[in-house]
């Protein structure tokens, strides 16, 4: 009787010392070529730092092999949750096996990997954003030729923002009211890329498109450099973007490009942090992952977050209540 006794103090000790287990959670992004992304990695290491823990960072660069290195370096630092918005989602794959191998929880951040079972998504619901960016410009310009910069195609929210894009004008393409003149992924989602294919596209175009819908501020960077370059004022075309970066939005404010879309990156970086500190003390997340996502391969425990158009009008309000962009941030010196 008394070894029962000692073996149930001793499970007891060993149950309470894991619950109070310092968390050590691994979050990887594919680059910090955005400010949203500087913004998702403090927002996440500060949280973690909240709740008592630590955080494995790394960024790979987009380079899918450095970030195959850095998560292999990551699993065998002694965390039990990955973050990973990862470079390919095919890829990654190997990834998520090699975790659950290893007894790892991965929770599939912003990108959905494909090819295998990610213990949660988390991201925002790219299809919707597409149906906004293509309803905000119906509601510019009715007829006439688009021009369709989509990101890369390894990029899942690529694909469904592309769908949701044609989820609404389709009805105008079938009329006859605008024509899709140029629609292509653009790798990386690149500025550069973006820039030497519109200037592609203009040179063997007589008249300019009359709205490009852009799927990242990066890509209308690229595409307005374009216009700029062949003396075709950029204000005179709806010019749509994504992320609300600094630079866009001051570009915005003057004109250049009409729209951008704003994602809430520090809420979902935030609720990131929710889903893998529970998972790291083996707790439920049904509160937070409420839909099922389909990868290919098994319905995924996910959460979509909205986005919200913001343009001259509401750029101010939106970001800086939400401290994403200051005063100084909207200088047109910067």
């Amino acid at each position: 009787m008394i070894m029962r006794k000692s073996l149930f103090y001793f499970f007891v000790i060993v149950i309470v010392g894991c619950t109070n287990e310092k968390p050590k959670i691994g979050f990887m992004l594919p680059n910090l070529n955005s400010k949203r992304y500087i913004i998702e990695r403090d927002e996440f290491i500060s949280k973690v730092k909240e709740n008592g823990g630590e955080v494995q960072f790394a960024n790979a660069d987009n380079d899918e092999n450095e970030q195959i290195k850095q998560f292999n370096d990551i699993i065998n630092s002694g965390v039990k949750v990955v973050v990973l918005d990862p470079v390919n989602r095919f890829t990654a794959a190997e990834m998520v096996r090699k975790a659950h191998d290893n007894k790892i929880k991965i929770i599939s951040y912003d990108r959905l990997i494909v090819g295998c079972s990610p213990d949660a998504f988390i991201s925002f619901d790219s299809k919707n954003i597409g149906r906004q960016l293509a309803e905000y410009c119906l509601g510019k310009k009715q007829s006439g030729e688009y021009v369709i910069f989509n990101g890369d195609k390894s990029d899942i929210n690529a694909i469904w923002l592309h769908d949701g894009v044609f989820e609404v004008l389709q009805p105008k393409i079938s009329n006859g009211s605008i024509k899709v003149v140029f629609d292509i992924y653009i790798e990386n989602w690149n500025e550069l890329e973006a820039a030497f294919v519109m200037n592609k596209f203009l040179k063997y175009n007589i008249n300019p498109p009359d709205v490009v819908i852009s799927a990242s501020d990066n890509m209308s960077r690229g595409c307005i450099n374009a216009l700029l370059k062949n003396a075709i004022d950029p204000k005179k075309i709806i010019i749509t973007g994504q992320n609300a970066e600094p630079f866009a939005c001051r570009t915005i404010l003057r004109g250049n490009q009409s729209v951008s879309i704003y994602k809430p990156v520090k809420k979902m970086a935030s609720l990131a942090v929710d889903i893998a500190i529970k998972m790291y003390r083996n707790q439920p997340v049904d509160d937070i992952l409420k839909i099922k996502v389909n990868n290919g391969v098994v319905d995924i425990p996910s959460l979509f977050l909205d986005a919200i158009l913001v343009d001259s009008t509401n750029i101010k309000t939106v970001l800086m209540s939400d401290g994403i962009i200051t005063e100084e941030d909207l200088k047109e010196n910067l």
